[in-house]
């Protein structure tokens, strides 16, 4: 047992390395701890965050949180007899999302780095990267990763919680070991969950993001799944567990700072709130710890960080975060929308008066004596009659006038306009993106660049986007190579380089080679449509586009790609091929082989004096490159010229002479050239030799110029 206090901040390293032989102990620690943690006494940072987030998710739905006040889907009716009409217009969130689809609008391009550049390393490399593509097409984890980052933009922060679940799979068998609870057996895989701000649990006295060096998180499981689940190696232990996780409660702590909804969970659900723990290896927690947990203190799994965590940049455990930005010197994030939102309760604040300027004063108003408003205003209200206005008891009704109250204040409008304005500037967001009709430029390429000035003054979230989805990845992969022992089969996301695809399933031995991935984005012109046509009209114009499919590829992501591919997947063939010839042996050739590039390319094989010392590896380059002279001398001419080739001269005949880099003949020097083209002298024909240059001059080669 450690000396370490229950719920003593001061000692926040020891806790997480006591009790490792004791579950019941270090459960109360960690009951003691969450509830430390969301109390609503944590910091003023933390209820100023939390009093950010509840303001946000009023202005993002429209509603009030407590149901009362402005609503965006109806005008509510509030003062003296209704006369107060209020309507909440989430102006602000629709600036929000215009941001949000600037941010995680263009296409993501994978890419993978090996240990080495060889062409098994490569292989391996487009493996991986069509693995990645298949979770974030096919298993929707790219639509998980875009709301994450809707509710990082939102509410500041958001994270998506990637662990491996060893009940997740494809169904093995069943273990019958113990009847009254069979356990059904599963390959495992990677289960993908989405944790808001207000289900992440940090210590609050940390003094940035980047210092935790542990984290909670907080999901919402059935409460048999969980019981199902339990497997300690104890039966009778076993049984315990199972009974808590039936009797744990589904509400949240009670001094949880903020959540939506918080108190309309009740006991009558079999949801209740699961907690995961990682806790990174540091000098004092050696081996790092990860712990599942019920808010009773119920431990479910503790053990070491598990190996697949461990150098994960960016990442606590599984937990892939993401955050706008942060309050210095707290570890409680910032979004700058949060600055859009007072502008946005003052824009309301005037509709709700010229709504009830145009509402409430719009009928009939009548004057009705003081001593009969009570009664004249139940009828008024019950029937949706006219407004009333009180005069004293005997005055002459002829000569009161209601006053003209529909007339609303010019500096209203102009101060609507101008926090409209004010709102669009603190999110980047240009009068074209924003949808000002009036600003509508002249020419496609003026819009281009006025919406690339948006994508550029959210530079900094689509950075932060990038990283996260590279975050994510690397989980991935981690994951596949340390637990995917079974193989999966996978639908390839696209036909790029299939070649080098010699399988549709995935294993952890057929990525092994890769250390990290990476997303890429085009740049801010690629990103918008005027930008990606201006692009694509340039490659039709330059004729680097061959095929409409090529054309719509660029049309469609902005990125030239497609245009390289073929390139890229000829060099690869050449990689390949020069590895096969070190190795000694001869690859087959193609007519429709770039022959010139091949030889070129393939004399990388003895750069080395090692290989030129090698029998084997001289005569598999030589067959291999006479192979492709043959093809040049003998193959079909009109084909090659339509592949853009140009015959080589057969061998001791005529026709079009070879480039020197094809037949590694050097050129003659000029004089020689001469001297080889110069008319042979008369023979003599008695004696058969040549006749001698007339006396006092040279031969025609050997002329040299006064």
């Amino acid at each position: 047992m450690s000396n370490a206090k229950i719920g003593d901040k001061r000692d926040d390293v020891q806790w997480l390395d006591a009790d490792r032989d004791d579950p019941e102990a270090f459960g109360q620690r960690l009951a003691a701890k969450l509830g430390e943690c969301t109390s609503t006494a944590i910091g003023p940072g933390a209820n100023l965050h939390y009093s950010n987030v509840a303001v946000a998710y009023t202005h993002l739905y429209g509603f009030d949180m407590e149901g009362v006040g402005a609503n965006a889907a109806l005008v509510t009716r509030s003062g003296n007899q209704g006369s107060i009409a209020e309507l909440r217009i989430p102006a602000a969130a629709g600036l929000l999302r215009k941001a949000f689809n600037i941010v995680v609008g263009p296409e993501l391009t994978w890419s993978a780095s090996a240990t080495t550049t060889d062409f098994a390393s490569e292989a391996q490399a487009v493996t991986a990267r069509n693995s990645l593509e298949y979770y974030w097409k096919h298993e929707s984890v790219g639509t998980l990763a875009k709301a994450v980052q809707f509710e990082s933009m939102s509410f500041a922060e958001g994270a998506l919680h990637v662990p491996w679940d060893t009940t997740a799979g494809q169904a093995v068998s069943i273990d019958n070991t113990d009847p009254e609870h069979p356990k059904l057996l599963t390959t495992g895989d990677m289960r993908f969950s989405r944790i808001s701000t207000w289900d992440i649990i940090r210590e609050p006295s940390a003094k940035s993001r980047e210092s935790l060096t542990w984290v909670i998180v907080r999901e919402w499981h059935n409460r048999f799944d969980v019981a199902a689940s339990v497997s300690t190696g104890d039966p009778e232990r076993d049984k315990e567990v199972r009974t808590q996780v039936m009797s744990a409660g589904a509400t949240p702590p009670v001094g949880q700072a903020w959540m939506p909804f918080k108190w309309t969970y009740t006991l009558n659900t079999d949801r209740i709130p699961v907690y995961f723990l990682y806790a990174l290896r540091t000098p004092s927690v050696a081996p790092g710890r990860q712990t599942r947990f019920l808010e009773n203190g119920t431990v479910l799994e503790d053990g070491p960080l598990d190996e697949a965590y461990v150098g994960l940049e960016g990442c606590i455990g599984p937990v892939a975060w993401t955050a706008s930005g942060n309050y210095s010197g707290t570890p409680w994030p910032y979004t700058k929308w949060v600055g859009t939102l007072g502008a946005g309760q003052a824009r309301d604040s005037l509709r709700r008066d010229l709504l009830t300027n145009a509402t409430a004063t719009s009928g009939n108003v009548i004057a009705v004596p003081q001593s009969m408003m009570d009664a004249g205003a139940a009828v008024a209200f019950e029937t949706g009659g006219p407004q009333l206005l009180p005069v004293p008891d005997g005055a002459d009704p002829s000569r009161i006038k209601p006053l003209q109250l529909q007339q609303s204040h010019p500096e209203h409008f102009k101060l609507d306009g101008t926090l409209a304005n004010e709102q669009q500037q603190l999110m980047g967001i240009d009068q074209l993106t924003a949808g000002n009709a009036e600003a509508m430029p002249s020419s496609g390429a003026l819009a281009a660049l006025i919406t690339s000035t948006s994508v550029q003054n959210n530079s900094q979230e689509q950075a932060d986007w990038v990283s996260f989805v590279q975050r994510i990845g690397n989980i991935v992969l981690r994951h596949i190579q340390k637990h995917m022992k079974v193989p999966k089969r996978i639908a390839l996301a696209g036909n790029a380089r299939s070649s080098l695809v010699t399988t549709t399933e995935i294993s952890g031995t057929q990525v092994e080679g890769i250390e990290r991935v990476f997303p890429t984005i085009g740049s801010p012109l690629q990103q918008t449509d005027a930008g990606r046509y201006t692009i694509a009209t340039e490659a039709l114009k330059n004729k680097w586009v061959q095929t409409p499919e090529q054309f719509q590829t660029v049309l469609d992501t902005g990125r030239l790609d497609a245009l390289t591919e073929d390139l890229s997947s000829k060099l690869l063939l050449i990689k390949a091929e020069n590895e096969a010839i070190s190795r000694g042996e001869s690859p087959p050739v193609m007519l429709e082989d770039d022959h010139r590039l091949h030889i070129k390319l393939h004399a990388s094989v003895v750069s080395s004096l090692t290989a030129r010392k090698t029998p084997a590896v001289i005569a598999a380059l030589q067959a291999h490159n006479d192979a492709h002279l043959r093809e040049l001398r003998e193959g079909d001419p009109s084909l090659l010229q339509m592949l853009g080739q140009e015959p080589a001269m057969p061998a001791g005949g005529g026709g079009p002479t070879p480039p020197p880099e094809a037949t590694g003949t050097p050129p003659k020097p000029p004089q020689a050239q001469q001297q080889a083209e110069a008319p042979s002298m008369p023979r003599n024909p008695a004696t058969g030799e040549k006749a001698a240059p007339v006396a006092g001059t040279k031969p025609p080669g050997l002329a040299v110029k006064a």
